[in-house]
């Protein structure tokens, strides 16, 4: 486990959501709900573990990092010097969802359901927009139970549970939101 991804834990679990690193399984699995995307944003992005698989899987398309964490960030900007690294997404809202292609999605490992509401409403928000301004756009996102990530925030965003991922510590669902005119069919 990386000490940087260690002490983050320790100093505010709740905004780390996690107890270790993301696997490369989940990763992958990760990868692979995001396919066909031109433009990727990766939010939480902390130790680079799906920011590696990324832009394996993707060296084409652009690739914008958010990490809050401000030597964390650094550090991804140092391994990553491709990708662009963001401090901030409530900050650069303009500068991230603005004027990129409709086939654009957005990779999340951020814990909502341990934030503050104050900050989940502002990402949430966020992210409602971004989905909303084309069908072809998604958000992957990832949890450790079985609930959705958080309430959908509008009536044609719907959310899918696409896989479990075993290999993870600890296993973790991947889903998908979406508009509901894109295709998917709203969760059981």
């Amino acid at each position: 486990m990386s000490t940087k991804f260690f002490l983050n834990y320790l100093k505010a679990p709740g905004l780390v959501g996690a107890i270790a690193p993301s696997s490369i399984f989940l990763a992958k699995a990760l990868c692979q709900q995001a396919r066909g995307a031109q433009h990727l944003i990766e939010l939480g992005a902390g130790t680079g573990a799906i920011t590696q698989c990324l832009r394996e899987e993707f060296p084409e398309a652009t690739l914008v990092v958010v990490e809050r964490d401000e030597p964390m960030a650094a550090a991804l900007q140092w391994r990553f010097g491709t990708c662009i690294v963001v401090a901030d997404a409530i900050q650069a809202r303009k500068d991230l969802f603005n004027e990129i292609p409709d086939a654009s999605v957005a990779v999340s490992s951020l814990p909502f359901r341990s934030f503050p509401d104050t900050v989940a409403v502002q990402v949430i928000t966020l992210l409602r927009d971004f989905l909303l301004t084309s069908p072809k756009r998604r958000l992957v996102q990832y949890t450790y139970g079985q609930r959705v990530p958080f309430d959908s925030p509008h009536k044609t965003l719907i959310w899918k549970r696409q896989e479990l991922i075993l290999r993870n510590v600890p296993p973790a669902w991947v889903w998908t939101l979406q508009q509901s005119g894109s295709g998917i069919k709203p969760i059981p």
